[in-house]
């Protein structure tokens, strides 16, 4: 899913959240999409892809 150069951790990963933000509804909805597939909702917590 990750295009970037280097590519950024995998959502698996201890460092997952450092990935690059795809789409960002924190100060609306309380959730960012990063590009590894992972789901960051403002309170820390997280939905990892299947």
């Amino acid at each position: 899913m990750c295009h970037h150069v280097p590519t950024c951790p995998d959502a698996r990963d201890p460092h997952a959240t450092a990935a690059h933000t795809v789409s960002d509804h924190d100060v609306d909805q309380g959730w960012q999409l990063l590009c590894n597939g992972l789901i960051v909702f403002h309170d820390g917590g997280c939905l990892v892809p299947p």
